[in-house]
């Protein structure tokens, strides 16, 4: 079943503020992370901030695997593919923006397809910007308690 562009860009819209939305509970999550990982008065080890490091990173993958099986469900749900197996590949494939040629968009789905590869792209790079983050308050705060030199 094919859909027209009106049809295709309200879709999208409510695909784009739904995967947004789990990346701003991501967002949280990570925030919620360090902060209760903070104990008064225990310094934080190299060893604890990787530990941390890793359940954020690990979090955020999990993230983009749900992010695009809703997208997934979506194709689904508006019978862009018959099976699950397929309806997952093609949207891993266009959130992760990689574009893997084995399946192409559904007749009626080729603007929803665009859209979730813009929508990858965009959780990728707050996912990657939130692991940056992390990673360098984690830094600075083993570099104020003189736990790793500042040198890099």
């Amino acid at each position: 079943m094919g859909y027209e562009l009106p049809t295709q860009l309200l879709l999208a819209v409510v695909m784009f503020a739904f995967t947004i939305g789990l990346q701003m509970l991501a967002t949280l999550g990570a925030l919620e992370v360090r902060r209760r990982a903070r104990v008064p008065g225990q310094a934080l080890t190299g060893f604890g901030a990787s530990v941390q490091l890793g359940v954020i990173t690990t979090g955020l993958l999990i993230l983009a695997f749900l992010q695009s099986l809703v997208w997934a469900l979506m194709y689904l749900w508006t019978l862009g593919f018959a099976d699950f197996h397929s309806a997952l590949f093609f949207s891993l494939s266009c959130f992760s923006t990689l574009g893997f040629a084995n399946y192409l968009p559904p007749k009626g789905h080729d603007v929803l397809s665009a859209m979730q590869g813009i929508v990858g792209s965009l959780s990728m790079g707050w996912s990657a910007a939130i692991i940056v983050a992390a990673a360098h308050a984690y830094y600075l705060e083993l570099h104020r308690r003189a736990s790793v030199p500042l040198e890099l």
